[in-house]
């Protein structure tokens, strides 16, 4: 919406949530990528006719054009939740998150930019909020490190980080050192987030603030607040520090598993489920399953989301809320929910 000119008046501020800073892909390439679908498909035709091969394509079953669907390579996110080095054999717990497609065309009539060129033009000119989890990967992580050394740790960062040599193991270990002191897994994770998701969207808070044709506020706040105790919403290793999805979760109140009103299953797959959702969940401590129980550590967390995005509404802006300003590009200690 922010790279689209049709947006111009519908919103007065906007939030990104855990935003891919570089989704995007040029028309051509697209194009490209989703030739093989359409020949499948029977579809192409030649010499090309963009009618003809639309009227085909709008012919088919929505089971015909899944089945088309090319199972790599259409659009490649490999490793979202993975150090650089992963690859199929480490996409374990978060195989599902794994990849990822590319949602945003720039195809120059509906989306004109990409992300960075839209927010540094100030297209579409209103506050923006850039958010992001601390450890995004928790959700579904590629890998679990949790039962780790840290010396096994510091070789698994020496190993993802080969190609780099200016990344040195001894300066991360260093700058994650709190984190690890908790877990290798949150370690782990918070270097994913940094990597894939947090510093991109730093950047884009950046980009929109060296704009002279950009007049808004932008902010960018990454949250470290973490459920009160370990929730199950994707797979059964469950979420215990603050990944992707539970800002979500804390503003429309919707941890527990009871607050759904059109009820949740307590199943043992999303296919088992379908077409309820899958229950956000708690291991009892006789090993069976029950809704996630909010206790006040987490209904805080609904408030604190509910109020800043009331603020951003009503004013515009989110000061106060520990997000750090790119009014002015002065580049200040990142701050963090």
């Amino acid at each position: 919406l922010m790279a689209s000119p049709a947006s111009h008046g519908l919103f007065s501020a906007a939030v990104s949530l855990s935003g891919s800073p570089n989704l995007t892909m040029t028309g051509e390439t697209a194009e490209a990528n989703s030739r093989p679908m359409v020949v499948a498909l029977s579809c192409s035709t030649s010499p090309q006719n963009d009618t003809a091969g639309l009227e085909c394509m709008l012919g088919r079953t929505a089971e015909e054009l899944l089945a088309a669907c090319p199972t790599a390579g259409l659009f490649s996110e490999n490793g979202l939740n993975a150090l650089p080095d992963c690859a199929e054999w480490c996409l374990g717990p978060g195989r599902g998150l794994a990849h990822m497609p590319g949602i945003m065309v720039v195809d120059g009539v509906t989306v004109v930019a990409t992300v960075e060129q839209a927010l540094s033009s100030g297209l579409v000119d209103v506050p923006i909020v850039l958010q992001t989890q601390a450890q995004e990967p928790d959700l579904g992580p590629a890998e679990d490190d949790s039962n780790m050394t840290h010396l096994q740790f510091a070789g698994r960062l020496s190993k993802a980080f080969t190609k780099w040599p200016a990344i040195r193991v001894e300066q991360l270990l260093d700058m994650y050192a709190p984190e690890l002191e908790v877990s290798p897994q949150k370690a782990y994770e918070t270097v994913v987030a940094d990597i894939r998701v947090v510093c991109g969207n730093k950047w884009l808070a950046e980009a929109a603030a060296r704009s002279s044709q950009r007049r808004s506020v932008a902010y960018w706040t990454v949250v470290t607040a973490t459920p009160s105790h370990r929730i199950f919403i994707y797979d059964d290793l469950g979420s215990a520090f603050s990944g992707h999805f539970l800002d979500l979760l804390s503003l429309f109140g919707t941890q527990s598993g009871d607050s759904l009103e059109t009820g949740c299953c307590m199943g043992a797959s999303w296919e088992e489920c379908d077409p309820l959702p899958r229950c956000n969940r708690e291991r009892a401590e006789d090993g069976t399953w029950r809704w996630f129980a909010e206790r006040e550590q987490d209904v805080q967390g609904t408030r604190t989301m509910r109020s800043w995005v009331v603020e951003l509404a009503r004013t515009g802006r989110e000061d106060g809320w520990g997000a750090v300003s790119y009014t002015h590009l002065t580049l200040p200690t990142k701050r963090i929910v």
